[in-house]
């Protein structure tokens, strides 16, 4: 549990709106937190281990991860902001990409400059991100409330 609490993002990234940065308090990484750029699916998986560390091992869980009260505006991550990041992630036609929520339009992919890779301009949903975090946010209803 150590591991899992130590690698989630504490805090959103300062003048991220003026960087056009998406929210990351609350989402895990591929990384550490230092990494910075929370991921759809890791963050799915985070808050699905949480669960089932709340469901088997509740002594392991730090006190603060499980504020489930109110969301808190101090350094430490409820669960909630995993929620709401996660939620946040999800595009229009439903689906969830991997680092942000869809931005822009298809068009963008005419600016895109490399010749061996298609479609990396915006960030499309995909389906193992999808899943994850529907199954991440069923579980976290069925647990927790």
């Amino acid at each position: 549990m150590e591991y899992v609490t130590r690698t989630q993002i504490r805090v959103n990234e300062d003048d991220r709106d003026h960087w056009f940065r998406h929210m990351s308090k609350g989402g895990w990484p591929f990384s550490t937190a230092a990494h910075g750029w929370p991921i759809s699916d890791c963050s799915a998986e985070g808050l699905k281990g949480v669960v089932s560390c709340l469901k088997l091992y509740p002594q392991f869980v730090p006190d603060y991860i499980t504020n489930l009260s109110c969301h808190t505006n101090d350094s430490d991550p409820t669960l909630f902001h995993t929620i709401d990041l996660i939620i946040s992630y999800q595009n229009p036609e439903g689906g969830w990409a991997t680092y942000e929520n869809r931005r822009g339009g298809e068009w963008y992919e005419t600016l895109n400059p490399s010749e061996a890779f298609s479609d990396i301009m915006i960030d499309f949903s995909y389906v193992e991100c999808s899943s994850a975090c529907l199954t991440a946010l069923r579980e976290f209803i069925n647990e927790v409330f």
